[in-house]
């Protein structure tokens, strides 16, 4: 079966071999591996024995996998203050679908999540908590 960050690779692959060709000094020549990718793609990515972990978006998989996939955009609790590190290790071990987090807002790409968000106040803690 096939895993979604190998599912996430097949979609966008030609979209993010086109960015890289256009933003890394390799040029049109210039194909990433499959890792590459999935780090252009994914902030916290890295692979284990158990396969791929990781679901927290770059900013660059953000925008590629918007193109791609609905998303589900929210401002949050806290504005831009940054998000503490306990709530991070959490997220990366809880997600289950890719998200993204900026300075202001988190986007989710699934709507299950993105419900379980709304139903716990529009917090990360508390949505954390309760997954």
């Amino acid at each position: 079966m096939e895993s979604l960050h190998e599912h996430i690779l097949e979609e966008l692959r030609d979209d993010v071999i086109a960015f890289a060709r256009q933003h890394y000094r390799h040029g049109q020549n210039y194909t990433p591996t499959d890792d590459h990718i999935l780090k252009i793609l994914f902030k916290n990515y890295r692979k284990s024995g158990n396969g791929h972990k990781g679901l927290r978006l770059t900013y660059q998989g953000h925008r590629l996998l918007g193109k791609h996939y609905e998303s589900y955009v929210y401002f949050l609790e806290d504005g831009p203050a940054p998000i503490k590190n306990k709530v991070l290790i959490a997220l990366d071990r809880k997600m289950q679908w890719p998200y993204y987090i900026g300075k202001s807002n988190i986007v989710f790409f699934s709507k299950t999540d993105a419900g379980w968000y709304k139903l716990n106040g529009y917090s990360l803690e508390a949505l954390l908590e309760n997954m």
